[in-house]
């Protein structure tokens, strides 16, 4: 009895994201659970600010569902919400994210070397015509929001 009034007291909860595509629409995501845990210390570390880091990150997310351990093609959102959510969520995003900071400031543009190690990392060890859609993701985010009203 004791266990159970302790392990009720402390359930899972998940991180989870909001995630924004280049045609306008939105879906909720959990992050994997190798990025779960360091995301807890992180907001141990920073409980006032914590959701700063993410916001504005652009992030790998799968544009289907995974068939016969066959990897879908991959798309790039913009995170626009970060929150705790008490139950799993069915679809996760992947591991690899770019900062808003390192993506979006005035002085880094797509034909520069740091803009293009970052999109190298959000490309990771994917097949080619995924890392092409990454690439090009990246870019339609880039002028997105260099060229917004």
């Amino acid at each position: 009895m004791v266990g159970g009034i302790f392990m009720s007291r402390f359930k899972k909860k998940y991180i989870a994201v909001r995630v924004s595509y280049l045609n306008g629409k939105q879906v909720e995501l959990q992050l994997p659970k190798d990025l779960q845990k360091p995301m807890w210390h992180y907001i141990h570390e920073h409980p006032h600010d914590w959701q700063q880091l993410l916001l504005g990150a652009l992030i790998n997310t799968p544009a289907g569902k995974y068939r016969n351990r066959k990897v879908p093609l991959m798309k790039v959102g913009k995170i626009c919400a970060v929150f705790i959510k008490n139950k799993a969520l069915p679809n996760r995003s992947r591991g690899q994210f770019i900062t808003a900071d390192k993506w979006q400031s005035p002085l880094i543009n797509p034909w520069q070397a740091a803009f293009k190690q970052n999109v190298r990392f959000l490309q990771h060890d994917y097949p080619p015509l995924h890392k092409y859609l990454i690439a090009k993701d990246c870019l339609l985010w880039w002028l997105k929001t260099k060229w917004r009203p």
